[in-house]
């Protein structure tokens, strides 16, 4: 079975609603605003509307996920900036952290913004061949000997679990 790279399905993403407008949204990364800087390290960090510009705090997170929904179809998508236990400063970060190593910024991109990387022909990076599970009695293996990075397994687990959940919905 040969996997189709070209083929792509927008997945199903958690928007919040804003505070402030009620504006719902999917929480993006780049919409996180760095404001202050104390002895060179980011002590402030909270997320901007993408409609009405105001700023969200971190307060407001538990809130505005409770009252979230799903939206689209395909795997679900979660970055950590939804996670509750991770602050919008705790997310930037990790960005800051990691910006100037490019394995780090890989690792970053895969594992925090849950984003494939983009290799330098522009082109996400994909396993040349299909990673399948095989469910059996004694647990969960893959059906091959594969070498890959924690983040795509992850990333891999994810996505059979949302399949499997979404086909069980129907």
């Amino acid at each position: 079975m040969q996997q189709d790279k070209t083929k792509t399905t927008e997945p199903k993403r958690y928007f919040v609603p804003c505070p402030h407008c009620g504006h719902f949204h999917a929480l993006d990364f780049w919409r996180i605003d760095f404001t202050a800087t104390v002895r060179g390290k980011n002590v402030l960090a909270y997320y901007r509307c993408e409609k009405c510009d105001t700023p969200i705090y971190d307060e407001d997170k538990n809130n505005i996920l409770a009252q979230g929904e799903w939206r689209g179809g395909g795997a679900l998508h979660l970055n950590s900036l939804y996670s509750p236990w991770k602050s919008f400063m705790d997310v930037a970060q990790g960005f800051l952290d990691a910006r100037n190593d490019p394995a780090e910024l890989k690792q970053f991109i895969n594992c925090w913004l849950a984003e494939p990387w983009i290799g330098s022909d522009g082109q996400p990076e994909v396993p040349d061949e299909p990673i399948e599970l095989v469910w059996g009695s004694s647990g969960i293996r893959l059906s091959k000997d594969f070498t890959f990075e924690v983040a795509d397994l992850a990333m891999f687990f994810t996505d059979e679990i949302a399949r499997s959940s979404i086909s069980s919905d129907r």
